[in-house]
């Protein structure tokens, strides 16, 4: 007999990620807007998993109470914000089974309904789910990766290095292929380090000026914890280079400024006066940043192509709920684990999404995967990056 679950949640996003991530079960799924209609829904049905949207304490509590009094038996999963974990932690002792907080990492997610639809609970510590306990570090920093993949360990190696900057590291360069994912590492880093729910800001080549680098340092307005991300270092200018090399001496002995900002720099490896052996930026940088990541390219990392390729699609599918495909065919994982993509995480996403505008089936097969593909600003130009699809 097939399972039951009933999504109350008001996001379209939400619905239609929670959807895909059960496509493959033998489940039926069931929406409701509004948290009023869970009571009726569930007089007349048996449910096995509720997913609840927090709708702010006292909210909160009156629907877990109803749904435990109606249907004792289902399992309910909370979707909350972090600064919302003060009041759902003593909702555990009235019956909720796990949360998951926002925003959502589809392997966390995968991870917890399983649980909970195989029947199992979530262990309690004072009262406080695994899921919190490992979401969320004592400090209020997160522990694990949510914008990156990294099941690989050349990966798993990368995050280590990057949660030096949680601590004393204040600055970080990135150096890779052409493609790879460097403003996921950058979104990372504000993940870790600051509010999961600030963007990380760009500065563009024009503001990579004496005055507005040292501004950083000097504003008395300073946002909290903001993450600066500055691409393409390799191409930066001769005054540009001597810029930022004055701004990182400055910030190297202003104990207040690393407090409230991370610089994470990105350079492609083989391009551009990167690879100048004369060039002074070259020298110098290493040396004024304290981390330098090497990260590894996709064809070196087989182990993230396949949780890589089903965020990807999830993230796809959610934003366009009209598009028919819902997953890849076992033949189609094994092709892109042997593709070495020359255009690594830019060309992959690219891919698969050129694949599923294109397939007419619900699950890809290698055919529509070896589709023609050049980067071209079509996905930019509607807002669809291949960092963008990936959040």
């Amino acid at each position: 007999m097939g399972l039951t679950v009933v999504l109350s949640l008001p996001d379209g996003r939400q619905r239609s990620l929670f959807a895909l991530l059960l496509a493959d079960a033998e489940i039926e799924l069931i929406t409701c807007d509004d948290s009023s209609e869970i009571g009726q829904l569930l007089a007349f049905r048996p449910c096995d998993l509720c997913v609840l949207s927090s709708r702010g304490p006292s909210a909160d509590r009156e629907v877990l109470l109803a749904i435990k009094r109606i249907a004792p038996r289902s399992k309910l999963l909370l979707l909350c914000e972090k600064h919302d974990l003060e009041h759902v932690v003593p909702l555990f002792k009235e019956g909720l089974d796990d949360v998951l907080i926002q925003p959502l990492r589809p392997i966390t997610a995968v991870e917890s309904i399983r649980r909970l639809l195989a029947g199992g609970t979530t262990e309690r510590d004072s009262a406080t789910p695994t899921t919190l306990r490992t979401s969320v570090a004592p400090s209020g920093e997160s522990e694990d990766p949510v914008h990156l993949i990294s099941r690989s360990t050349a990966m798993r190696a990368c995050i280590a290095q990057l949660l030096r900057l949680r601590r004393d590291a204040y600055s970080v360069l990135l150096r890779g292929e052409q493609g790879t994912e460097f403003e996921l590492f950058a979104r990372e880093v504000q993940s870790m380090w600051g509010d999961p729910g600030r963007e990380v800001e760009t500065l563009s080549t024009a503001q990579l000026d004496a005055k507005t680098l040292d501004s950083l340092i000097e504003s008395e307005q300073h946002p909290e914890r903001q993450v600066y991300f500055i691409p393409h270092a390799e191409g930066l200018s001769d005054s540009q280079q001597d810029a930022v090399i004055a701004f990182l001496r400055r910030l190297r002995g202003n104990r207040e400024a690393q407090a409230h900002l991370r610089m994470v720099f990105s350079a492609t490896t083989g391009l551009g006066s990167l690879a100048e052996p004369d060039s002074l930026f070259v020298e110098q940088l290493p040396f004024l940043v304290p981390t330098v990541i090497d990260v590894p390219p996709l064809r070196a990392r087989p182990d993230d192509i396949i949780p890589l390729a089903k965020s990807v699609l999830m993230n796809l599918t959610a934003l366009f709920p009209r598009l028919k495909v819902r997953g890849f065919q076992p033949a189609a994982l094994e092709w892109m684990q042997r593709e070495p993509w020359p255009g690594n995480y830019e060309e992959f996403v690219g891919r698969i999404h050129r694949s599923i505008q294109q397939c007419k089936a619900s699950h890809l097969a290698p055919r529509d995967l070896q589709v023609f593909f050049e980067p071209s600003d079509e996905m930019t130009a509607k807002g669809l990056s291949p960092t963008r699809i990936a959040q």
